[in-house]
């Protein structure tokens, strides 16, 4: 499976949205205009990928940083006898690689 290079975010960028809301941030990704307008966003199922009815617990604070996302695909049944388990497992690997930071 080839490697990919996470996109890196700058301090800069991260340094803006300190000063954002996690609701503004929330509305501004579900108000963007993708490529073949707000059906194609729809039809494609992208607006499960998203919360609804994201509020904050803790007024006035907001959280910044940097993450990465690992998308978990469930195992093949035909593949599991092969497959590692444990600390040792496609998942954990992958989990470990995202690191801390």
């Amino acid at each position: 499976m080839p490697e990919s290079t996470p996109a890196h975010v700058s301090d800069e960028v991260l340094e803006r949205f300190r000063k954002v809301t996690s609701a503004t941030a929330y509305s501004a990704v579900w108000r963007l205009d993708p490529p073949g307008g707000q059906e194609w966003f729809a039809s494609a199922n992208y607006q499960l990928c998203l919360m609804r009815g994201v509020k904050a617990f803790t007024p006035g604070k907001t959280l910044v940083g940097r993450a990465q996302t690992l998308r978990f695909v469930p195992a093949r049944p035909d593949l599991l006898v092969q497959t590692r388990k444990g600390a040792n497992s496609p998942e954990y690997l992958a989990m470990a690689k995202c690191g801390p930071n």
